[in-house]
């Protein structure tokens, strides 16, 4: 085998193999997501305890209470949509 067709076999490994690892992070990425669909709370009443797993950056890891009625998560007493934020039950 020539350096040439060395170098190609090598740069098409490297190429798939990169493609590959993106597939699998994009496959445990989904999962994650609908793990964490699963567990936020799909009541219409009452308030639960909730922890923060995506949405701005200040509030990623904070708890806050998810009031189910008005749709809306108050951290630090201060109401916000729940609709930009991604929570779980804590």
């Amino acid at each position: 085998m020539d350096k040439q067709t060395s170098l190609l076999i090598l740069a098409l490994g490297i190429i798939s193999t990169s493609f590959g690892v993106a597939a699998q992070r994009d496959i445990n990425r989904r999962k994650a997501t609908a793990v964490r669909k699963g567990l936020v709370p799909h009541y219409n009443n009452g308030c639960f305890l909730v922890k923060i797993v995506e949405g701005p950056s200040w509030a990623v890891g904070e708890y806050a209470t998810y009031d189910a009625e008005s749709k809306q998560l108050h951290i630090d007493g201060e109401p916000y949509d729940s609709e930009s934020f991604q929570f779980i039950l804590a």
